[in-house]
């Protein structure tokens, strides 16, 4: 997505059922599609994995 016309054709449905299957799973996203999430210091090995392991079971669901 590069402007926000290309973000007005994102499937809101689509992104709340990924929002809810990663919460659901323990892993926080913004609730909008428009906003970003990021990265701290405080984030090591041990989350890094989890949320690779909850996003790959999220993808698969979706």
């Amino acid at each position: 997505v590069k402007n926000y016309e290309q973000a007005q054709t994102a499937n809101q449905d689509r992104f709340n059922l990924f929002f809810t299957l990663c919460l659901d799973r323990g892993i926080y996203f913004a609730q909008s599609p428009y906003e970003a999430g990021f990265v701290s210091a405080v984030h090591g090995q041990v989350e890094f994995d989890k949320t690779i392991d909850a996003l790959q079971k999220v993808f698969q669901e979706l």
